[in-house]
């Protein structure tokens, strides 16, 4: 399994497959808070990839967790967006 995964996931192609398969997912669901950060980094993590010329040196772990990161750093500032744009909480109030 280890193998497998070592070598899939240092093609950038992969992660662009992710990306848009999570962007797929998050026109289903439209939270804006798990599928579209996952995507975003998912998009991040081929461009990472395709540009870096150490990315088959770097641990298969460490990639998933660059990707974890760079997600929970997108779903922060996505969730701190979208809290400022929605500020009235009653929708009878004129």
């Amino acid at each position: 399994m280890i193998s497998f995964i070592n070598y899939w996931i240092y093609f950038y192609q992969v992660w662009l497959i992710f990306a848009v398969i999570f962007l797929l997912l998050e026109l289903i669901d439209g939270s804006l808070i798990v599928f579209l950060p996952m995507g975003l980094a998912a998009a991040l993590m081929s461009i990472f990839i395709l540009g870096s010329i150490y990315s088959s040196t770097v641990s298969w772990y460490l990639l998933i967790l660059i990707w974890s990161v760079i997600s929970v750093i997108i779903s922060f500032f996505l969730s701190k967006i979208w809290k400022k744009g929605s500020s009235n909480k009653d929708i009878n109030n004129y």
